[in-house]
C-alpha cells in the first residue's frame, strides 16, 4: 500500500476527529488541511529517511512507525478555530 501525502493527511485529519472532537468540531477546515498537509509532509520526508535505513520496507510499514512523530499524537492539533458562521454550518451537517 502506498502511503502518499494526501493520503498521510486524510489520516491524520480522521485521527483529529475521532480522537479530538471538540478540537475537530471548532477548527477551520481550510487550516486544519494545510496543517494536516504540512504533517504528512515531515511524515513522508521521516518515511523516506527510514526506508533508505531499512532496504525493502515498505510504505506501510514507513507509516506505522513514522506516525506518532507528526500526525498520530496523544495531544489536541493546534488548528485555528473557524468563524461563528462556519461552526454552525458544520453543525448543520
Amino acid at each position: 500500500m502506498e502511503m502518499s501525502v494526501e493520503k498521510i493527511a486524510e489520516e491524520t485529519m480522521e485521527h483529529w476527529m475521532i480522537y479530538f472532537p471538540r478540537v475537530w468540531k471548532k477548527a477551520d477546515r481550510v487550516e486544519a488541511k494545510k496543517l494536516a498537509m504540512l504533517l504528512a509532509k515531515l511524515t513522508k520526508k521521516e518515511m523516506t529517511n527510514l526506508q533508505k535505513i531499512v532496504p525493502g520496507m515498505g510504505d506501510y510499514e514507513a507509516w506505522t512507525e513514522t506516525m506518532q512523530e507528526y500526525c498520530i499524537t496523544p495531544y489536541p492539533p493546534d488548528i485555528p478555530k473557524a468563524e461563528k458562521e462556519q461552526e454552525e454550518i458544520s453543525a448543520e451537517l
